[in-house]
């Protein structure tokens, strides 16, 4: 028997997933990492999220071995989840397996994980088909807020826990409108209703903004 997922993912407002808290426009939170110095990537995600109104404060690593979130904003964690730049890849992209497979990392971190992807290869349609192939994870998603910041996408969902998905493998996320990404066909795992060139109501859509700076 094909296990059930535990929820469907929908579209949320970048600046209120996962953190359970939003902001006015002109407030500016504060970033704070005097409990350990973080990373490009980690500081890239902090800065954002600072810039959008939270409270960001960096988290040491456990001494005793338990997994921890990178991040505290406004007292919830928050994991960042990201690739080696594609250079030191040998050109390789990252792939659809690739990106599922960080979110099931990020099972025992965080709730919420942003996938930090500029300057890493991955599209935006690559991080849809990942978050498809997760929702089908056997153990079902415990990630219940994703984020993924790339260029030329900023994509945001959360997981709406109780509602029947009904969709195993075909999890879906709606189609790319930056165009570029948008592959001919789409692969196994995206609902049909993503391909429909007519407006139909789809079980996951997609909120994708700009991304902030180059």
């Amino acid at each position: 028997m094909t296990p059930k997922a535990p929820g469907r993912w929908q579209a949320a407002p970048a600046s209120e997933i996962g953190t359970g808290c939003s902001h006015p426009p002109a407030h500016h939170g504060q970033l704070d990492e005097s409990a350990r110095r973080l990373s490009h990537e980690e500081h890239a995600v902090a800065a954002l999220l600072a810039s959008e109104g939270h409270d960001v404060v960096s988290r040491r690593e456990s001494r005793s071995g338990g997994r921890t979130p990178d991040l505290m904003v406004c007292g919830a964690g928050v994991e960042v989840k990201s690739w080696v730049p594609v250079e030191e890849r040998d050109g390789r992209l990252p792939t659809a397996r690739s990106v599922r497979n960080k979110l099931v990392d990020a099972h025992d971190q965080a709730h919420f994980v942003v996938l930090y992807a500029r300057d890493r290869g991955a599209t935006a349609s690559t991080v849809r088909r990942g978050l498809a192939l997760y929702a089908a994870h056997p153990a079902g998603p415990r990630v219940t807020s994703v984020r993924a910041i790339g260029d030329g996408f900023d994509l945001s969902w959360a997981l709406h826990p109780g509602v029947e998905s009904g969709v195993g493998r075909s999890s879906a996320v709606a189609r790319d409108r930056t165009g570029p990404d948008t592959p001919g066909r789409d692969a196994p795992g995206v609902d049909a209703l993503a391909r429909s060139p007519r407006p139909v109501r789809s079980r996951v859509s997609v909120r994708e903004t700009t991304a902030l700076g180059p």
